[in-house]
């Protein structure tokens, strides 16, 4: 069981380090302001390898709603 929760703590991990960059994507995407076509594109296929289409949703409306409070 300890090797379980090992594993899964593991994937934990990378999963968020994955989604921590695609973070840091996003906030280099809109640091002009918006974010242009081919940027989105980048991020987009990223996030289609690795598989983080819901997760890349919620981060864009917390984007979202980061810079409409700047």
């Amino acid at each position: 069981m300890h090797e379980f929760t090992q594993v899964i703590s593991h994937r934990n991990l990378e999963l968020n380090g994955l989604l921590q960059v695609i973070d840091l994507l996003l906030l280099v995407a809109h640091a002009a302001g918006r974010m242009e076509e081919p940027e989105e594109r980048l991020i987009l296929a990223a996030v289609k390898i690795f598989k983080l289409e819901t997760s890349y949703q919620h981060l864009k409306i917390s984007l979202s709603g980061l810079l409409d409070d700047c």
